[in-house]
């Protein structure tokens, strides 16, 4: 069965001219860190909820570069997928400044804070985004890594000076060696590295 991304465009992504300049060279991972999922619960309607809404639209109009808090994909928690954004267009999902212009965010819905576990739906999901979809369509990819991994490397100053605001993401559950089994079945003439 070929894999399919369910598109979701945030009603305001035409804001969004942030056409990357440079090459994909990485997908992040991030843990939504209060969200379970979309659709039934209250959090999940709270999520997308939260993606939609005017207050966002807010928050974002005439910083389509900064894109607090907007990701490229978002994944359940039974493994279903959305598209938020074009691959083609940046947003700073990471806290990372000018890296993220090289970068793919994706989101993985976690109801406790990113101390909950992620599912092997989300996990399989991943896997088939990542293999199936991101590393064939861009060869320059290289690295795999979590959100809290680029700002302590990319923007030191600002983790020292709001510690608080560093979470951990995608957490200590998200378990990087499952990644990295599932991804090795697939062979792409590169080396991936996950951190």
């Amino acid at each position: 069965m070929p894999f399919t991304v369910e598109l979701d465009p945030i009603p305001f992504a035409r804001v969004y001219k942030a056409v990357r300049p440079v090459s994909i060279t990485e997908i992040t991972v991030h843990g939504t860190g209060g969200a379970s999922n979309w659709g039934s619960s209250t959090q999940e309607r709270s999520f997308l909820g939260w993606l939609h809404s005017s207050s966002s639209r807010r928050n974002l109009e005439g910083r389509a570069v900064v894109g607090v808090g907007i990701f490229h994909y978002a994944i359940g928690r039974q493994g279903q997928i959305l598209q938020f954004l074009d691959d083609n267009v940046w947003c700073n999902h990471s806290q990372s400044g000018n890296h993220d212009k090289e970068t793919i965010g994706v989101e993985l819905l976690n109801s406790r804070r990113n101390r909950g576990t992620y599912t092997g739906a989300q996990m399989d999901t991943l896997t088939q985004l990542i293999c199936n979809k991101l590393l064939p369509a861009y060869s320059t990819i290289n690295k795999i890594t979590g959100h809290r991994k680029n700002i302590l490397k990319y923007s030191p100053n600002y983790a020292r000076t709001y510690p608080h605001l560093v979470k951990n993401c995608p957490g200590r559950t998200f378990d990087w060696d499952v990644l990295k089994k599932r991804i090795e079945g697939y062979d792409y003439g590169v080396t991936i590295t996950l951190t």
